[in-house]
Order: C-alpha cells, then sequence, then structure tokens
C-alpha cells in the first residue's frame, strides 16, 4: 500500500518563495517575471509527478 500525504501548492506560494530567494541572490526580478517562474516551476512539479493538478 502506498503511503500519501496531501500537500497543497499554488502558483502564488511559488511566486513569493521564489521572489525571496531571487532578493536573497541579489536580483531584482519584475513581477511578471517571478510569475513565468513560478508557473515553469508548477509545471515541473507536475511534469515529474511529485504534485497532481485539481
Amino acid at each position: 500500500m502506498e503511503d500519501r500525504t496531501s500537500i497543497t501548492i499554488d502558483t502564488e506560494e511559488i511566486e513569493e518563495f521564489v521572489h525571496a530567494e531571487l532578493i536573497k541572490r541579489g536580483m531584482v526580478p519584475s513581477s511578471s517575471e517571478v510569475a513565468e517562474l513560478a508557473d515553469v516551476f508548477f509545471d515541473l512539479l507536475l511534469h515529474k509527478k511529485i504534485i497532481e493538478e485539481r
């Protein structure tokens, strides 16, 4: 039997994380750049079957 833990992740949460991490690294991303990165990262998580879209 497979043990599954339910995790909820949305692109807004990813945006906030990516923005904060880029700022820490000395970058100044625009909000549209961060939104695009969040979408790409979310798609990667779907592609790798780490998350399922609901």
